[in-house]
């Protein structure tokens, strides 16, 4: 009994001496002035707190004027340009907006201008840390090619030259032509070629149906062109004085229409009119034999309105 007694007074004795190390059951309540207490209290102040505001632009921070290295350019169609852009000492060319209110006579890619056609473009620059937007022209044109003549009168087989200049100086490289009738005319290094009378095409086009053109023999004219065939085409010098055409001068002589008098030819007092051969009089490159209207033949400088012509065909029968 005295063993049982003793281990129970032993073992009151270590709850006892536990309990008190551990504040006799109670929770400690820390000081005030305790760092404990501080860090609580801070973050039960954190926990709380609302997030803090987002800083506001200031309105009067400083902004710097855009510095342009050119404000007028003037440009070829298809040429290019470049504008350097500055914002307080440092180049932003590739980073500013470009806006052109012309977008078919020019376009501006990270400062690189071109002019794509003739024009006036006006390019506004911006940036969003300058002080204001900067705005330049673009004068977009395109030079004026001179001829040395706009309108050619020329014979079948004959040939003449034209002079292209650009802004006083003759262009002989670079030059394109395009003819829009070829059967008509060529044109190489400046050189035009007759290779068929202008008119005769359109009369073979406008004056007889597609069973009419079917009987049509296209054929060769060995003093024009043997490469080129024709429907419809001017007799030449040799075929007009042979008589199993033309038996004598006064069958040659040709009455003038009304369709020509509407059109200003000339009419001698017999009311025949001068007709055009294909051929050019020897050593004249621009003299053409024609038939005057009193039959005989002669030779000028080829006009364009006076006379008349009187086209040519062979008929499959």
């Amino acid at each position: 009994m005295r063993k049982r007694t003793l281990l129970l007074i032993l073992c009151l004795c270590l709850v006892a001496i536990i309990t008190t190390a551990c504040g006799g059951g109670k929770t400690a309540i820390p000081s005030e002035n305790s760092a404990f207490y501080y860090l609580l209290a801070q973050q039960n102040a954190n926990n709380n707190q609302p997030p803090a505001p987002e800083p506001t632009p200031d309105p009067e921070a400083e902004k710097y004027p855009l510095e342009l290295s050119q404000t007028e350019f003037t440009l070829n169609v298809g040429a290019t340009d470049n504008i350097t852009v500055m914002l307080n000492g440092e180049e932003i060319t590739e980073t500013v907006t470009y806006t052109v209110d012309q977008k078919a006579i020019a376009r501006v890619e990270q400062g690189v201008i071109t002019g794509l056609s003739v024009g006036v473009a006006t390019v506004t620059v911006h940036s969003d840390n300058a002080e204001e937007d900067k705005t330049f022209t673009v004068n977009v044109t395109l030079p004026t090619l001179e001829l040395s003549k706009s309108e050619l009168s020329i014979i079948v087989g004959g040939s003449e030259d034209i002079t292209v200049s650009l802004e006083g100086k003759t262009v002989t490289e670079g030059l394109k032509y395009d003819v829009q009738d070829e059967e008509i005319a060529k044109v190489e290094n400046g050189k035009v070629t007759a290779l068929a009378k202008g008119s005769t095409t359109v009369i073979y086009n406008t004056a007889f149906n597609d069973t009419e053109k079917d009987k049509i023999q296209a054929t060769k004219l060995s003093d024009v062109d043997d490469t080129v065939t024709y429907n419809v085409f001017l007799l030449s010098y040799d075929e007009a004085n042979n008589t199993e055409y033309f038996a004598n001068t006064g069958a040659r002589q040709c009455l003038t229409t009304a369709y020509a008098k509407k059109n200003g030819v000339v009419v001698a007092d017999n009311d025949y009119c001068i007709w055009w051969l294909r051929s050019l009089f020897p050593n004249f490159s621009r003299y053409v034999y024609y038939v005057l209207s009193d039959g005989y033949f002669t030779y000028g400088i080829l006009y364009r309105n006076y006379y008349v012509v009187r086209p040519a065909l062979w008929i499959n029968f």
